[in-house]
């Protein structure tokens, strides 16, 4: 079988009852255990700041939360979703969810065609109003709605593969220094000693990656919930 750096964020692996998959089932489960606010005296660090991010979602929700009953609920619940997700994905032999268009289209478009029926039903006149842009002349108002509409369209699309391509990108980059740290370790072992350090200290830059690009998927959610 041939191996490419893509083979580690196979689920092929992930969905056998094999070593690896009771590896990525303990990882996860360990995560949250270790994360978990019941189970510390004190909130920890990840308590800490995911409470401040989810703080700051619901801040931008407050003006139209109760037009959307229930929806300020949704995000928030979507959020921490996605940061166990991402966090999950760093684990090795863990199958990485957010790195898959297959598994982040249908969220994100699920998330973004909602409140567009919910906008929809409540005021029909203003959703189609909303394409043409007031004060356009009328010989530029078809181009004004053809584009107006393609954006709405595509709006789904940034959703899922900005958070994709941003997560495959990461995971691939620890693969590659992890390959060559081992590469390293034969041959010197002060610099493979440096390449660990740096990869180490990747690794908690990817920590941060995944809380923002959860925080970056809800707000682009809020804001294209807002232009409606």
């Amino acid at each position: 079988m041939l191996y490419n750096v893509f083979s580690s964020m196979e689920p092929s692996g992930f969905f056998n009852l094999n070593f690896f998959a009771l590896c990525s089932f303990l990882s996860a489960t360990t995560i949250y255990l270790f994360f978990a606010p019941s189970y510390w005296v004190a909130p920890s660090y990840f308590t800490q700041t995911t409470n401040i991010l989810l703080s700051f979602i619901l801040s931008q929700m407050t003006p139209w939360k109760k037009a959307f009953s229930g929806w300020d609920m949704f995000i928030p619940a979507t959020f921490c979703s996605l940061i166990f997700f991402n966090l999950t994905g760093l684990v090795p032999y863990t199958f990485s969810i957010t790195t898959f268009p297959t598994m982040t289209f249908p969220l994100g478009f699920m998330l973004w065609l909602a409140p567009l029926f919910i906008f929809l039903k409540m005021n029909v006149k203003a959703f189609f109003a909303s394409f043409l842009p007031a004060s356009t002349p009328m010989w530029l108002a078809p181009f004004m709605t053809l584009i107006e509409l393609t954006s709405i369209v595509l709006r789904p699309l940034t959703l899922a593969f900005r958070i994709t391509a941003n997560m495959t990108a990461g995971h691939l980059i620890l693969l590659l220094s992890s390959g060559l740290t081992f590469f390293l370790y034969s041959s010197s072992t002060s610099i493979m000693l440096l390449m660990l350090l740096i990869q180490s200290g990747y690794v908690l830059f990817e920590v941060a990656v995944c809380f923002l690009q959860a925080t970056i998927f809800c707000m682009l959610l809020i804001q294209y919930t807002k232009a409606h």
